[in-house]
């Protein structure tokens, strides 16, 4: 989180003034920036596609337990909550059913 806020100022302050106000190391930094995705962003990204196949599949119906549900019937072992937060990250809203009027 530090180390973003750095890189969005970096055209208006000194890296290293940004680093002493926040009380990080520049060799940090500049090693943040260099680093490429993480192991556990790389699989959330493929997660993630896999959960937008999954919701299209099913057209657009399934919330976060029915893609869990069909994730582990595929042999997946995640959690709810991260497939929930894949979900929200990529703005995929589950569209309710219709409402059934009593007609008697």
């Amino acid at each position: 989180m530090r180390y973003a806020f750095i890189e969005a100022e970096e055209a208006q302050y000194p890296v290293r003034v940004l680093c002493r106000c926040l009380e990080v190391s520049a060799a940090g930094y500049y090693g943040w920036l260099s680093a490429g995705p993480s192991r556990r962003e790389q699989e959330d990204e493929r997660l993630g596609v896999e959960v937008a196949a999954i919701f299209q599949e099913n057209r657009r119906r399934y919330g976060s337990p029915r893609v869990h549900g069909e994730l582990r019937d595929r042999g997946r072992r995640v959690s709810r909550k991260r497939v929930a937060r894949l979900r929200s990250e990529r703005g995929l809203r589950a569209r309710s059913g219709r409402r059934r009027t009593p007609t008697s």
